[in-house]
């Protein structure tokens, strides 16, 4: 008596065939596999796997459920069946899930079910749902990203199976911030003892506003603040900060920092400027900016003047010196 088992839908035939052994070598019969011989397996088996999910769109921090229910539309009870789902770490790890799993881990969850009614019958159907936190396993997760899930259906009479006989997909977009800052000064240089006029661009080019914002300017040691437009929330030193309940997406913010450079001051001005938000953004490399500028030095000038002798006569000669010197760097 042979019992076959279905793992997968599809038409099936079977080709009986007699073997004989002799010094350990197989004969087969020489009729297998004939029109005569072969059996067809007469059934249908008709199984539906769907999943549903709860969001088409999700943040970061949120959550989603996912609702996966399955029925059998066949005339024959399934056996060994199960119904399990793989959860993509970059997106984000199972948080609870309904009935009791054969198998539940941060990224699979696993039930067996054994036997399915046939159509019609008292347990032909049912639904499993699992939530997940959209955590990004750690790491930020890119506006616009495809949150693909998949179930999987299966037959194994011991273990989750290898292959999956049908598959079910949802995809749900993340949505995120991309909050950039850019800085200039519009000058190709300044003068030591000159004004510079600073400003900063935060943008929010993402696809959902930015939360508590806080956009800071460290200034070189060599500059004096003489304006700020809008006013800064803090000021410790040479680093101003500002704080923006929220950012909204497509929207930027000025600002501008109006100083004055030390005339002492050489080289180069180097001023630093990052913005920080509570919403998850993907790109933190573009969340800060810098600006060098070259200072021009100037010349600390004094001309001394004298004349030889200190009295003269009329018709006599008179020598006079002029002494040129530059004390400046």
């Amino acid at each position: 008596v042979y019992t076959y088992v279905a793992t997968a839908p599809g038409d099936v035939r079977v080709c009986p065939y007699t073997t004989v052994e002799k010094s350990g070598v197989f004969k087969y019969g020489n009729d297998y596999c004939t029109d005569e011989t072969i059996i067809d397996i007469t059934s249908s088996v008709s199984l539906s796997l769907t999943k549903q999910v709860n969001a088409t769109e999700i943040q970061q921090g949120e959550s989603l459920t996912y609702t996966i229910t399955y029925t059998n539309n066949g005339d024959l009870a399934l056996g060994n069946v199960w119904i399990w789902d793989e959860v993509d770490p970059a997106i984000g790890s199972i948080a609870s899930t309904s009935g009791t799993p054969v198998e539940l881990g941060e990224q699979r969850v696993a039930w067996y079910i054994g036997e399915i009614d046939q159509a019609g019958g008292a347990h032909s159907t049912g639904t499993f749902t699992f939530t997940i936190d959209v955590d990004g396993g750690g790491a930020d997760i890119p506006d616009q990203t495809p949150a693909i899930n998949n179930a999987f259906y299966g037959i194994d009479p011991g273990a989750v199976p290898d292959k999956a006989a049908l598959t079910s997909t949802v995809t749900t977009t993340v949505l995120a911030p991309t909050i950039t800052v850019t800085k200039t000064d519009g000058l190709e240089d300044v003068s030591a003892g000159g004004e510079l006029a600073y400003t900063l661009r935060v943008t929010n080019s993402g696809s959902v506003p930015a939360t508590n914002v806080v956009v800071s300017d460290l200034l070189p040691d060599e500059v004096t603040v003489i304006s700020v437009e809008p006013v800064t929330t803090t000021q410790d030193g040479q680093t101003l900060s500002w704080e923006l309940a929220s950012l909204p997406n497509g929207e930027s913010q000025t600002f501008t920092i109006t100083v004055a450079v030390d005339s002492g001051a050489s080289g180069s001005l180097v001023n630093a400027a990052e913005v920080a938000s509570g919403t998850e953004d993907p790109d933190p490399i573009f969340n800060s900016d810098s600006l060098t500028t070259p200072v021009n030095t100037l010349a600390d000038l004094s001309i001394a003047k004298s004349g030889d002798p200190a009295a003269v006569l009329a018709g006599e000669t008179l020598t006079y010196t002029l002494v040129v010197d530059n004390a400046g760097p």
